[in-house]
């Protein structure tokens, strides 16, 4: 079983909805797919609720850190790759999904702004603390604006830079509904950069077992 952990610490990054994004794509693919949601707020976990058995089905459960260990050992005859969504502002839980993900991938979401790019290198000495291998990935970019283009150069000299997910109004309206936009417009813009993500992420895992 692979495990994805998406860590920020600065909140707005967009986690919540890259990962069930991500966890969308995965299934899409294939794969059968578990949500963790360590965050005590529960978005992520709300999400599930609302999007029920809609295919391509996702596993959506609340967990926290404590228990994330022993829930991924269990997991692991019944799911193919495991998602998990960590909140902002707390280091002992994104250090937990970080050694957790070792073996497989955090991504950390990145708004372009002043005050993310200032606090993306302490998530970094976290991640690497943890030994997990990472990818940056841009959320709510527009690639026509100054500042995400400057943010992109950023980043690309922190390390590896997944694709970059787009400012769009169809992220926000479709998660009310439990949905993404590969459920609602699944040729869509947005669409297309979720899977792109997710094909690098996927290769990537892949690799590492190769």
């Amino acid at each position: 079983m692979y495990t994805v952990a998406l860590i920020a610490g600065k909140g707005g990054a967009g986690k919540t909805t890259t990962a069930t994004a991500l966890a969308v794509a995965a299934a899409a693919a294939g794969s059968r797919v578990l949500l963790l949601d360590l965050d005590p707020q529960e978005s992520a976990r709300r999400w599930g609720a609302a999007r029920g058995d809609v295919a391509p089905l996702v596993t959506v459960e609340a967990s926290d850190a404590a228990r994330l260990g022993a829930r991924l050992r269990s997991a692991a005859p019944s799911y193919d790759v495991t998602v998990i969504d960590t909140p902002p502002s707390a280091a002992s839980t994104a250090r937990a999904a970080a050694q957790a993900a070792a073996g497989g991938l955090v991504v950390i979401p990145v708004r372009p702004s002043p005050h993310d790019l200032r606090t993306v290198r302490e998530t970094l000495d976290l991640v690497r603390g943890a030994k997990a291998p990472f990818l940056l990935a841009v959320t709510q970019g527009s690639a026509r604006t100054r500042l995400t283009v400057e943010t992109v150069e950023a980043l690309a000299a922190l390390g590896p830079l997944g694709p970059m997910l787009s400012r769009l109004d169809v992220f926000a309206a479709s998660a009310a509904d439990g949905l993404t936009p590969l459920d609602v417009e699944p040729r869509g813009r947005a669409a297309s950069e979720i899977r792109t993500l997710w094909q690098q992420i996927a290769g990537r895992l892949v690799d590492k077992t190769t």
